[in-house]
């Protein structure tokens, strides 16, 4: 029987620290002021890029995230809604896509069909709350 030595550090991340940390995820969205992950990212001091990385190794944390970005996106639509608006459109624009996994989806079908990068097209705002009505301050093209 050989034993190998493992050579190197630790394994940092354990299934234990990415459970706990895909919970402490949730929680943080829940606040009424979460709007972007790089808050999470800057209250944990984590690296951003471990974010995505982390939901590649690990189903549970891939589906906090997923939620969390439908929680985000969410309040960002509820709150560029509001009269008046509680969140900047241009701060709206630059996020929605990054946490509204359907309007991405959406895009990425629009972006083959006319070969064009839609990454910086200004989104429309609809506000479901008044049927019918849209944002007066919101302008768009698609």
């Amino acid at each position: 029987m050989s034993l190998e030595k493992k050579v190197g550090r630790p394994k940092f991340w354990t299934e234990e620290k990415i459970k706990v940390l895909g919970d402490d995820l949730i929680k943080w969205s829940k606040k009424d002021d979460s709007y972007a992950l790089i808050q999470f990212c800057a209250e944990k001091m984590l690296i951003p890029s471990k974010i995505p990385d982390l939901a590649k190794e690990n189903e549970k944390f891939h589906e906090a995230l997923m939620c969390v970005k439908a929680i985000l996106a969410a309040r960002m639509i509820e709150k560029v809604n509001a009269k008046p608006s509680k969140i900047h459109p241009s701060f709206f624009n630059k996020y929605i896509r990054l946490n509204d996994y359907l309007l991405d989806q959406h895009l990425k079908e629009l972006e083959k069909e006319i070969g064009k990068d839609l990454s910086n097209t200004i989104v429309k705002i609809i506000n479901f709350s008044k049927k019918g009505k849209e944002n007066e301050g919101s302008n768009s093209s698609i």
